[in-house]
């Protein structure tokens, strides 16, 4: 039999045939999207108008420093063990500054570690943000934020005792019951902008669901809505954003529960904002206090305008670069990989292939 390499490997009719039948149905969809989203953005946009929501944001004066964080993580085996490896890093294109919070957990590749890695990026993304005195973009939105810690809490107690569970221990009591995914969240510092954010709010809302077939995406809508350099003025997180706000019970102690929630229902607000002809329109998610004072969501929108200028860059230039920094573990991670077999000393060593049992 002639070898073959995997990439020869001829795609038959029977494999292909129904991807075809698929993609003609994918096609379909993907320009009723595109179409209702054209037919009904001048039409929504005149209603916005006259409600007076979409507002033009004034040349800022002063632009503030803007920083972002991110985190990432990578998985490497040796033998039958295995070591997540988390980068988080927070980066200030001002100042060119760099602060990273980094973990390693290594183990037997078991049902705990398969849920490990989004506590432990988001433990590390916190540690960077919990305190931060400048505005600070978070690449995520604040729903997905709770969202996670519930994952997390809930794979946490899922585990049995000495089946893993000790690796959680410090991500669940430092995030959690003392307090540091509070105090994240509640600084005003902190601005959520998601590069995946799907709500679907606008289109579903009673005022203007009769101009639309079905639902689409907020972003992409306001992409086409607002013309460069306007906005939407703020709504309520809670009212802008597809899904509940189920907090965890575990874990959070009932005072941080009540924080948690009112910081969700009543203290944060979203906008949407097109900075440049060139670029789409961003969900910005925020704490009131900032966004309802005219002089600090003059500087944000001005510091988010000033940071999207490079065509073909659809981020913050200080989130693009934080993102990058972060992705860097991969190759960080290869220190961990196979080659450090040959670095375990004497015969007897487990991961000897020889090695009799």
């Amino acid at each position: 039999m002639t070898e073959m390499s995997i990439t020869e490997v001829p795609i038959t009719a029977e494999l292909i045939e129904p991807w075809f039948n698929d993609h003609a149905e994918f096609v379909k969809y993907i320009t009723e999207h595109s179409t209702t989203i054209n037919n009904s953005a001048n039409p929504l946009r005149e209603r916005l108008l006259k409600k007076e929501l979409i507002k033009s944001i004034p040349i800022a004066i002063t632009i503030p420093e803007l920083q972002a964080v991110d985190s990432a993580n990578a998985q490497v085996m040796v033998g039958d063990l295995a070591s997540i490896l988390v980068q988080g890093v927070l980066y200030s294109t001002a100042r060119k500054n760099i602060k990273t919070c980094n973990y390693r957990k290594t183990g037997p590749n078991d049902e705990a570690f398969r849920h490990l890695a989004p506590g432990l990026r988001q433990l590390a993304e916190i540690r960077l943000i919990h305190d931060v005195s400048d505005l600070t973009i978070l690449d995520n939105s604040f729903w997905s934020l709770l969202m996670d810690a519930n994952k997390t809490i809930t794979a946490y107690h899922k585990l049995p005792e000495n089946s893993g569970k000790e690796l959680f221990d410090n991500v669940v009591d430092t995030l959690y019951n003392k307090g540091l995914f509070v105090k994240a969240i509640a600084n005003y510092n902190v601005v959520a902008v998601s590069k995946t954010a799907t709500s679907k709010s606008i289109s579903k809302n009673q005022n203007y669901s009769d101009l639309f077939k079905f639902p689409v995406s907020d972003r992409a809508l306001m992409s086409k809505v607002l013309q460069p350099g306007e906005y939407l003025i703020p709504q309520r997180l809670s009212i802008m954003t597809d899904g509940n706000f189920g907090i965890e019970n575990r874990e959070f102690s009932s005072t941080d529960r009540s924080k948690i929630e009112h910081i969700y229902k009543e203290s944060l607000g979203v906008l949407f904002y097109r900075p440049w002809a060139h670029q789409r329109a961003y969900r910005i998610e925020a704490h009131f206090s900032l966004l309802d004072d005219h002089d600090s969501l003059v500087a944000l929108l001005g510091a988010i305008k000033e940071s999207t200028q490079i065509h073909g860059i659809m981020e913050p230039e200080p989130q693009f670069l934080a993102d990058l920094l972060a992705k860097s573990v991969s190759t960080i991670a290869e220190l961990y990989g196979p080659n450090n077999l040959f670095r375990v000393v004497g015969e007897d060593s487990v991961f000897n292939r020889s090695s009799e049992i």
